[in-house]
């Protein structure tokens, strides 16, 4: 609460500055009150001069902890997030957000795979990354590349969710692979 009162005291003090609307627009997505954060990010993201932070904040205002947005909604998420890689292509984050937009509607699935390369060319050892990547290599049937992209991460993840997370979808291929046939 007092972090938002002092963003919100430092817009009315500077309405022009963006710096404050991103931070705040990205308290209110962390507090998943994502209608405030949109209507915090979108004169900023829309303005002149917009940072990739203003971008991708908006954009991931707009899917609003939703998994399937509106096609209209997916347009413009993914024009943000597309701004957000042209401006700040040295930000990982963007390129994931993207790739799972395709990953959610199950289209574009080696453009997904391809931003998330992109994306850990920036951060390699980044276990979400990985993980995101793993999960269009499934869907795409492409299960000893998900075993070798997986395997060692499981041993290096100190958070015991995101090891639990790769270690399910390790856990899943064999399923799957037993289902599909092996590929």
């Amino acid at each position: 609460a007092k972090a938002e009162e002092r963003l919100q005291r430092a817009i009315g003090i500077n309405p022009d500055s963006g710096v404050p609307r991103v931070a705040l627009g990205r308290l209110l997505i962390d507090l998943e009150r994502f209608e405030e954060a949109r209507l915090s990010l979108e004169s900023v993201a829309t303005g002149n001069g917009a940072d990739f932070l203003s971008h991708y904040y908006y954009a991931r205002s707009l899917l609003g902890g939703n998994p399937v947005p509106s096609q209209e909604q997916l347009v413009e998420v993914r024009s943000q997030l597309r701004e957000a890689i042209r401006v700040g292509p040295q930000f990982g984050d963007s390129y994931q957000e993207l790739a799972l937009t395709y990953l959610n509607a199950n289209e574009n699935l080696d453009e997904a795979a391809e931003l998330l390369d992109a994306a850990l060319e920036l951060r390699p050892q980044h276990p979400e990354y990985r993980i995101s990547l793993g999960r269009v290599l499934i869907e795409q049937e492409r299960f000893a590349e998900v075993r070798t992209l997986l395997f060692p991460l499981v041993d290096a993840i100190q958070h015991p969710d995101t090891r639990d997370r790769a270690q399910s979808i390790l856990q899943s291929i064999e399923g799957l692979e037993g289902n599909r046939g092996v590929r």
